[in-house]
């Protein structure tokens, strides 16, 4: 069992407009960023190790207030919607969803019940937050988190009796 949200939208921009951007940082603030061989970027220089740092915190800090900015609202309650095939509701959600709610209370979580398939079709097309998915995962890495959830051998039972239960070995 896997389950997979997409992930966060970054801002989207070329190769060549980043390349334009880092070399006019690095001619305005009179540093260099990065360690270049045959025009090349082969490592971070000692200021642009700082820089990385600083950015990092930057990120982080911006992901903290974008979740905790609209928390602080009073009425604020946001719907995050799941795809859950019905026997993992059934099972898993039933006693983890109460869980949930307790954690977050300034979410609202609504579960949509269907099949792997079509639980990763709504996910492409933006339908879902988030999808509880049994089986092989068709999505890409590079758009959606997959964190395993659950994993459990499954066996098949029969009756030493019964015919099929001869082993030809």
């Amino acid at each position: 069992m896997t389950l997979i949200y997409q992930k966060p939208q970054s801002e989207f921009i070329s190769q060549s407009a980043l390349s334009q951007f880092i070399s006019n940082y690095e001619k305005r603030k009179n540093i260099t960023l990065f360690q270049r061989k045959s025009n090349r970027l082969v490592g971070l220089t000692e200021s642009g190790k700082i820089v990385y740092q600083y950015a990092l915190e930057i990120v982080d800090k911006y992901e903290e207030m974008t979740q905790k900015a609209p928390l602080a609202g009073e009425n604020y309650r946001s719907i995050i919607k799941i795809g859950v095939p019905s026997l993992i509701l059934m099972v898993f959600f039933s006693s983890f969803l109460p869980k949930l709610k307790e954690k977050y209370p300034h979410y609202e979580f609504k579960m949509v019940e269907a099949g792997s398939k079509q639980i990763q079709e709504w996910l492409t097309l933006g339908e879902l937050d988030i999808g509880i998915i049994l089986g092989p995962v068709q999505l890409d890495d590079a758009r959606y988190i997959i964190h395993p959830v659950h994993s459990s051998e499954v066996v098949a039972y029969i009756d030493y009796r019964h015919p099929l239960s001869e082993r030809n070995n």
